[in-house]
């Protein structure tokens, strides 16, 4: 069975972090590690999970970015 696709009729504009998951405005650069960043830690707040030894943040492979959305039309123009 294919997943079911539906278009965005609103984008997202701004994130609450209220969720388990992150909003569809949210990109990793890759797989992350999910042991490496936390929805769960602080209602509210999104966390990257860094170690012992204070901020590892230059050694974390894991960059998240925020997706720009618009909205495309569609137009014809006629030149003679």
């Amino acid at each position: 069975m294919s997943a079911r696709l539906y278009p965005v009729k609103i984008f997202p504009t701004s994130e609450e972090f209220n969720s388990k998951t992150l909003g569809m405005q949210w990109g990793w650069n890759h797989n992350p590690d999910p042991t490496k960043w936390s929805l769960a830690q602080r209602t509210g707040l999104f966390a990257f999970v860094y170690g012992e030894g204070g901020d590892q943040s230059a050694q974390m492979p894991e960059t998240l970015t925020q997706r720009p959305f618009t909205y495309y039309s569609n137009s014809i123009s006629a030149m003679e």
